[in-house]
């Protein structure tokens, strides 16, 4: 008798001990639940400002893309932002002047010179309400380098893509932080899913590596500010940037292997002519109207959502093809993800030329 009662009592406690861990494991589900619930309406909820705190944005690179988009779409439909956009060309602040919106203003500024972003600050400075501090800087301004191999490229290709898209990016930052931290705003800055998995172009990878870098460290660093820093990174869209219509893009990658002929000619026959013909190929058909996203509002709603939603993203991955195959290939073992590429490629990027040749 003592041995079937003290069996129950086992019997009774394993129970008791099982719904236990059964209860704990569903109120810790329910948490989650209601945490994701709580962060997705709450990150759909605006700021709001009052009429005597408007809120300033200055976005760099508006000549065309995802600055220009941006600065419109702003001017459009946030009605209580103050936009600045930030031209390189006369020519690029002459036709956002021309459309009229009150309230979008330009300022020419060149990135990758001191002086110039020093000056774009003191203009923007004048433009701010009521003495505010700047409550939005998007560093959008990048140049895309001459496609094809790091061997092709000289110190000048490396030095003019990394002056404008992480060393411009750098001292715009610097040089408006002050403004940014009065206002304890936010920073946009626009890296792209390269930055994420380096594919292709290894000097714009590189760049793009380094924007993300550089935001994550500046954004613990500036948190006890009060300011927010969030990294865009669009997948393949169709900008100035990757506009191939005329073939200029294709046309500078074969330029710059005809040239290897006069100037290293055995690199020259060690790719062998085969592979750029291949390669131009595989580079006019990634370039293509059909593969590129034209809808750039993929990209600036996010910008939009980081600049002024009440619980912004740390990154934004924006387009199908950032989202559905680009972040998963970064998230695979090295190993994997460098299988998969080989079999894309389908081995257009192996030299077919005389190796001996080096």
């Amino acid at each position: 008798m003592a041995t079937t009662a003290e069996s129950r009592t086992m019997s009774s406690f394993v129970h008791e001990k099982s719904m236990f861990w059964w209860l704990l494991l569903w109120q810790a589900f329910a948490l989650t639940v209601m945490s994701i619930v709580f962060w997705y309406f709450k990150s759909k909820q605006r700021l709001q400002f009052s009429k005597k705190n408007t809120p300033s944005v200055f976005i760099t690179g508006c000549d065309s893309g995802f600055g220009k988009q941006l600065a419109l779409q702003l001017a459009s439909e946030s009605p209580e932002c103050n936009v600045i956009a930030g031209c390189l060309t006369t020519q690029g602040c002459a036709q956002l002047d021309s459309l009229l919106l009150p309230t979008l203003q330009t300022v020419q500024v060149d990135v990758t010179s001191e002086e110039s972003v020093r000056e774009a600050k003191r203009r923007v400075e004048k433009m701010l309400v009521n003495g505010e501090g700047l409550w939005g800087l998007v560093n959008n301004a990048g140049v895309a380098s001459i496609p094809g191999a790091t061997d092709w490229m000289d110190k000048r290709d490396i030095v003019g893509c990394l002056n404008v898209n992480i060393i411009g990016l750098m001292d715009v930052t610097r040089q408006f932080l002050p403004l940014v931290k009065k206002a304890k705003g936010r920073i946009v800055n626009v890296s792209s899913i390269n930055g994420r998995f380096g594919f292709g172009n290894s000097i714009y990878c590189a760049s793009k590596f380094a924007v993300e870098g550089f935001s994550d460290s500046i954004r613990r660093e500036l948190a006890s500010w009060g300011v927010q820093v969030a990294v865009i990174e669009p997948g393949f869209f169709r900008t100035s940037l990757t506009n191939n219509d005329d073939d200029r893009i294709v046309e500078s990658f074969l330029n710059r292997f005809n040239q290897l002929e006069r100037d290293n000619r055995a690199l020259y026959l060690a790719y062998g002519s085969k592979f750029a013909e291949k390669n131009a190929k595989l580079l006019r058909e990634h370039l293509s109207a059909q593969r590129l996203n034209t809808n750039l509002r993929l990209v600036t709603n996010k910008m939009q959502h980081a600049l002024f939603s009440k619980l912004p993203r740390t990154r934004y991955a924006c387009g199908p093809d950032a989202k559905f195959f680009w972040i998963p290939m970064a998230m695979l073992p090295t190993a994997i993800s460098d299988w998969i590429i080989g079999l894309a490629l389908n081995k257009s990027c192996c030299p077919e030329g005389e190796l001996w040749a080096l």
